[in-house]
């Protein structure tokens, strides 16, 4: 139960971070 929603909120971060690269290359 912890590792579970550790590892999402890290996934959300990593996403969040992606997104905002793009919005700069564009």
């Amino acid at each position: 139960m912890t590792p579970a929603p550790s590892a999402g909120g890290e996934e959300v971060k990593k996403k969040r971070k992606r997104r905002r690269s793009r919005s700069k290359s564009s």
